[in-house]
C-alpha cells in the first residue's frame, strides 16, 4: 500500500496544507487538500473519498476535484462517510448556495460525485469542544489498547501556531514509534 501525505497540518499557511492522504493513487483518505496538490489527471483517477469528520479543513477539497473532473471521469467519485456528515455536507456545502450539488451534476443519472455512507463502529469523543487529539490522549488511548512501541504510529492535522508545542508534548511521551507525517513525502506499508 502506498500512501502520499497531500497534506496534514491543522490549518493553512504558505507550507502547510490540510488533510488528505492520496492511497495507492485512487483513494483519498480526508478531502482538505486534493486539488492544490495533484493535477488534473490524478484528480480524474480518484474513485473513492472517505471523509472523517465535517470539519472545513477535511472537506474542502470535495469542491474543487468535482470543478476539476466533470466530464472527464466515466464512474462518479465515492464520496464514503457516516451519515451524519454526508447530511452535513448535503444540506451546509453542496447545496446548491454554498457550491453546486454535484451528485446531481452534470444529471442526476450520470453525476460527479456520489454519497456512500457507511456505519461506524463507535464514536470516539476526542479533544473536547474542538473534536481533536491531543498527545497526552493518543499516549492514554495506545496504553489503554496496549500498542505495542513497535507498531508505528503517524501524527497529521497539527496546527502551524501550535507545532512547536505539539512535537515537544509528542517527544514528552518517549515512545519512538510516534512520528509525525511531512506533506508530499510518500510512505510504503
Amino acid at each position: 500500500m502506498k500512501v502520499k501525505v497531500l497534506g496534514c497540518s491543522g490549518s493553512e499557511s504558505i507550507g502547510h496544507m490540510t488533510p488528505g492522504f492520496l492511497v495507492n493513487d485512487r483513494v483519498m483518505l480526508d478531502a482538505g487538500t486534493i486539488s492544490a496538490a495533484l493535477s488534473i489527471e490524478a484528480q480524474s483517477r480518484i474513485t473513492d473519498i472517505f471523509i472523517s469528520h465535517t470539519h472545513l479543513d477535511h472537506i474542502k477539497g470535495l469542491l474543487f476535484v468535482a470543478d476539476n473532473i466533470i466530464g472527464r471521469i466515466k464512474q462518479p467519485v465515492n464520496i464514503r462517510a457516516i451519515p451524519k456528515v454526508i447530511d452535513a455536507i448535503k444540506k451546509h456545502l453542496m447545496n446548491g448556495l454554498i457550491w453546486p450539488d454535484f451528485t446531481e451534476i452534470p444529471t442526476r443519472k450520470d453525476p460527479v460525485l456520489a454519497y456512500k455512507p457507511f456505519a461506524a463502529g463507535k464514536i470516539i469523543s476526542l479533544a473536547g469542544l474542538s473534536g481533536h487529539f491531543t498527545p497526552a490522549q493518543l499516549h492514554q488511548d495506545l496504553t489503554k489498547a496496549r500498542v505495542a512501541n513497535s507498531v508505528p504510529i503517524f501524527i497529521y492535522h497539527i496546527k502551524p501556531v501550535h507545532k512547536k508545542r505539539v512535537i515537544k508534548e509528542l517527544r514528552a511521551l518517549g515512545r519512538k514509534n510516534v512520528k509525525i507525517l511531512q506533506e508530499g513525502k510518500t510512505y510504503t506499508f
